[in-house]
């Protein structure tokens, strides 16, 4: 059923446009806000077994643990698909959230780092945001 898949991203594109369309008509928003989108997990490529379609995201769906991660504001590169070999991690979502809003994340004892294309440091220092 791709085509089903094919309209729940259209679908998808079109909510974010929405978001992204009323931020920047806003004076309070336009211009200082980042978007973050991510997915809570992956399609995976397939399980153990042959016979098995993906119905869901457990153990046993290989891959399942890969997700997307995009992101869009001020401050932000506008580099496309990163095909870069560094690997990133849903872990890191919230340490990049923290060094965009120009904080340090530490409520833990090992704290993923920013993911470093979206919310780059300068200077050595965290990035900031207006």
């Amino acid at each position: 059923m791709y085509d089903q898949y094919l309209h729940a991203a259209h679908r998808s594109d079109e909510i974010i446009k929405r978001i992204w369309t009323y931020v920047q008509s806003d004076p309070y928003y336009k211009d200082n806000t980042t978007l973050i989108i991510t997915t809570d997990h992956g399609r995976g490529r397939g399980y153990r077994h042959e016979k098995l379609n993906w119905r869901s995201h457990g153990r046993l769906a290989f891959g399942s643990g890969e997700v997307w991660v995009a992101a869009l504001g001020p401050g932000v590169a506008a580099l496309g698909e990163n095909k870069s070999s560094d690997k990133y991690t849903l872990s890191q979502v919230a340490s990049t959230i923290t060094a965009i809003l120009g904080m340090k994340y530490s409520n833990a004892r090992d704290v993923a780092p920013p993911i470093d294309c979206i919310a780059p440091k300068k200077n050595g220092a965290v990035a900031s945001r207006k």
